[in-house]
């Protein structure tokens, strides 16, 4: 259905018009009903509690009770008979008022009290005449009327109940109209909606275009964040192995030393020292894959400490001694924690792949020319095959099925490497052993401190 524009332009203030006269209509009938309910919740209330009065004993009971009591005052009995006269009246208008609600309860039980405590005023009246005692009045004259009470007590609740019931169903009568109402008025306002979106649709046809393409390349971006993601737990599980296995090692020796106090806290320092470096790993670690392992947190570092701290580390649970020979190099602009990773993890392969017998010797040199500073790690080993140096790198490969290295840890290696602006190969020249070849670039040198500088100092 396609509208002209004066009839886009007309339909929205006819329809409010409309919708606000018949919501004005609605809401006055719905008003006016529950005003009558309220009226008549009073009058009967009223009428109820009057009744009670004239019944109860500052009214007809009462002034039996006085009469017996007080022969010598008859007006008791005169009031008595007014308060059952007045009582029985209420009585009736009350039943009328309740069959006008649609109530289905009576007081016929109430009018039959009211009945025998009017006849008993006659009697009251002759055997006080005959000089009867208060006892034997009281005697004749008693009546049992619980039931009566009980059946008033069930005639508020239902009065109660009947009325709340009414109004409930009022409101909710007009919550119905004024929901038709808004669906009656909701249609030709869906209908001037369809309308324009129709032409928005037809409008920004091209727009809408360019944004699924825009969408697309958003979700390539999310694609490889969570591929980077993923990749973080197996990150983790792999540099975690070897501090873990500090922790189980230093635990043992805790263990093992219950007479040796000195040695058990040393045990626990080392563990705990452990702890925090696990800890910060994860952080780092974490906080590096969140960015896709593009963003590292580079400081000013020296990396001799980084590579000796990491050297200890594989020492203390490599089971062949190794030797690590660790040559000067100057300061660094670099990530302190994820370099440590790098250093790791080359060291803890050049520990692990080593011929029977042999002790693993590990040198790490470096040489600084005019565009990169290049680190070289080199050890002893078995090496790494011809055919297996293009995929040594790759994530989460392995050279063969014996070979439970050189997957995710190698992977991780080139990643923060790449991550610093530099690259990492194998040395095809290295024949002995294998030997890694760290390119970074010249900037991650600090600048030299300046003249001024150097003189203060």
């Amino acid at each position: 259905m396609i509208m002209t524009d004066r009839t886009l332009q007309l339909l929205p203030p006819i329809v409010i018009v409309l919708f606000l006269m018949a919501f004005t209509i609605t809401s006055w009938v719905r008003e006016t009903i529950l005003s009558d309910l309220a009226d008549a919740q009073e009058n009967l209330s009223h009428g109820v509690s009057q009744l009670e009065i004239e019944i109860g004993y500052g009214g007809m009971i009462h002034n039996l009770k006085n009469a017996i009591l007080r022969p010598d005052e008859p007006q008791y009995i005169e009031n008595a008979h007014e308060n059952a006269v007045t009582a029985r009246n209420l009585a009736l208008q009350v039943e009328d008022i309740a069959e006008e609600l649609g109530m289905e309860e009576r007081l016929p039980l109430t009018r039959e009290m009211i009945s025998a405590y009017q006849s008993r005023t006659e009697t009251i009246r002759d055997m006080t005449a005959e000089g009867s005692s208060a006892r034997e009045i009281d005697s004749v004259v008693r009546y049992d009327d619980t039931p009566a009470l009980t059946e008033l007590t069930r005639f508020e609740t239902s009065l109660t109940r009947t009325l709340l019931a009414k109004s409930a169903y009022v409101r909710r009568l007009g919550l119905l109209v004024l929901f038709s109402l808004i669906v009656i008025a909701f249609i030709p306002i869906y209908l001037i909606h369809q309308e324009r979106a129709a032409r928005r649709i037809r409008k920004h046809n091209g727009q809408l275009v360019a944004l699924n393409q825009a969408l697309g390349q958003q979700a390539t971006k999310l694609e490889q964040s969570n591929l980077a993601l993923k990749q973080f737990a197996g990150i983790v599980s792999h540099d975690l192995n070897a501090p873990a296995r500090q922790v189980k090692m230093f635990a043992d020796i805790g263990l093992n030393a219950e007479t040796n106090p000195d040695k058990q806290h040393l045990a626990l320092e080392r563990i705990r020292a452990v702890a925090i470096d696990m800890q910060e790993l994860v952080a780092r670690l974490l906080e590096f894959t969140k960015s896709a392992f593009q963003k590292p947190s580079p400081e000013i570092t020296d990396p001799v400490e980084i590579a000796q701290k990491s050297a200890e580390n594989v020492r203390q649970i490599s089971p062949n001694s190794p030797e690590f020979i660790i040559e000067d190099m100057p300061d660094m602009n670099i990530d302190p924690v994820l370099m440590a990773r790098v250093f790791s993890n080359l060291y803890s392969n050049a520990a692990k792949y080593v011929a029977p017998g042999v002790t693993p010797v590990v040198r790490t040199s470096c040489s600084i020319d005019s565009n990169e500073v290049l680190i070289s790690v080199s050890d002893n080993g078995t090496g790494i095959p011809d055919n297996c140096r293009q995929i040594v790198f790759d994530p989460l490969r392995q050279l063969d099925s014996n070979n439970e290295g050189y997957g995710i840890g190698l992977s991780i290696v080139r990643t923060i490497i790449e991550a610093h602006g530099g690259t990492i190969e194998l040395d095809p020249a290295h024949q002995s052993g294998s030997r890694f070849l760290i390119r970074l670039p010249i900037s991650v040198l600090p600048p030299p401190p300046a003249a001024g500088a150097r003189a203060a100092s």
